[in-house]
């Protein structure tokens, strides 16, 4: 009996990326649908949302490994540690996930002061990485650049950005910089610098609608401690991935006033009381207050609208059960469900991971016990795809 090749398509267009790697090292004219570039574009779209975590494991001292998990199996502490697909022997972290790959940034520290940078993007799912020697660069240790990846619907290109800050110990001219990652030969090149008054960046880039965002301060290096900001010297600085040009967003008026000391906890500086990402495809701003024990959300319904600005959760301590490490941990919303509940996530704390998930409309949360390898969990949306650099870039995602 002979099957169409829409209908083939159809079927295949369902299944997970594992069985259809199987596929195509089993047939070559499976291979040929799969490995199309239609059919790539279509299995992404089909792929559910919100249905994987990466997280990051350290095993031994000096190795980091990354494992994809569902979120049922890490409430359930279920998590498949015999998956491992990925270590790395010198400090790396994630700057961003996006359509199935992972920017991934690994920093060696040289003699004569040197820290040597490389950039790889990398597919979990197919086991793939794709880098170069041009992708790489040099810079003084005390330098910490901040990095972005997205993905340029105008061009049809991935981008990672760069950036060099001033700091308390090396001034720079905020030098911004920008590599289209489409062949090998690509490299690095120099784009309008980084707002001249910003300092103290708080986060890597967040991509969003065509952008990259970071949190920073606009007062410049005249304050010698960050924790002595007011939230209205603080912007969302946004680079347009498509013109290469930067703009900046004030954040929510009720927030003026009031200094990051306010929120900081005096006798324990781990945590961080600000930072941004992305719930439900809006910009968001995540608030961890230490000292009136609240946690709470802001989103920018209609991006670039500074007026757009709206409480969505603001949270009392004692409803999260979780009071005994509150001074200790960095909650970050990782994502939300169709029922509004809110599955939140900090960084590890003393070697242990916690995980907490909040049922917005019951103010209740469980807290699952987290196995103390897990260093991160990448606050996220991680989908598996087929998105490869075996072709041509330009042609993935018209």
């Amino acid at each position: 009996m002979l099957v169409c090749d829409d209908l083939v398509i159809e079927i295949l267009s369902w299944l997970p990326v594992k069985s259809l790697v199987r596929f195509m090292h089993a047939s070559k004219s499976l291979n040929s649908f799969i490995s199309d570039l239609s059919f790539v574009k279509l299995h992404l779209e089909r792929s559910p949302k919100n249905a994987k975590l990466l997280i990051e494991c350290f095993v031994v001292p000096m190795y980091n490994f990354f494992v994809s998990c569902d979120i049922p199996s890490l409430l359930d502490n279920t998590i498949p540690f015999a998956l491992y697909v990925k270590h790395w022997e010198t400090l790396c972290f994630v700057t961003e996930i996006l359509q199935g790959l992972v920017c991934l940034v690994n920093r060696h520290c040289r003699i004569n002061d040197l820290a040597f940078y490389s950039v790889n993007l990398w597919n979990p799912a197919t086991r793939k990485t794709f880098g170069s020697n041009n992708w790489k660069f040099i810079l003084e240790i005390d330098t910490y650049p901040a990095f972005g990846f997205g993905y340029d619907n105008l061009s049809n290109t991935y981008k990672v950005a760069a950036f060099l800050p001033n700091n308390s110990y090396l001034q720079s001219s905020n030098e911004s910089y920008v590599l289209t990652a489409t062949t090998y030969e690509s490299c690095w090149r120099e784009i309008e610098c980084f707002p001249t008054a910003a300092a103290h960046i708080l986060n890597e880039g967040v991509y969003i609608h065509n952008t990259l965002n970071w949190l920073g301060s606009t007062h410049g290096t005249n304050k010698p401690r960050s924790d002595d900001i007011k939230f209205d010297e603080l912007n969302i600085i946004s680079l347009d991935l498509g013109n290469e040009t930067y703009t900046q967003f004030l954040l929510p008026r009720a927030l003026y006033g009031f200094r990051l000391s306010d929120f900081y906890n005096l006798n324990n500086y781990i945590c961080e009381p600000i930072t941004i990402g992305v719930v439900k495809d809006c910009l968001s701003l995540f608030l961890q207050n230490c000292t009136n024990n609240h946690f709470s959300l802001w989103q920018m319904k209609e991006f670039g609208d500074q007026k757009s600005w709206t409480q969505l959760v603001n949270i009392l301590v004692p409803d999260l059960e979780f009071c005994d490490i509150w001074n200790t941990v960095n909650l970050v919303p990782l994502c939300t469900f169709e029922d509004g509940h809110i599955f939140m996530v900090q960084s590890h704390c003393q070697l242990q991971s916690f995980v907490f998930f909040y049922r917005g409309s019951l103010t209740t949360t469980e807290r699952p016990k987290v196995p103390c390898s897990i260093s991160w969990i990448c606050p996220l949306d991680y989908v598996e795809s087929l998105v490869s650099f075996d072709h041509n870039l330009e042609t993935y995602f018209p």
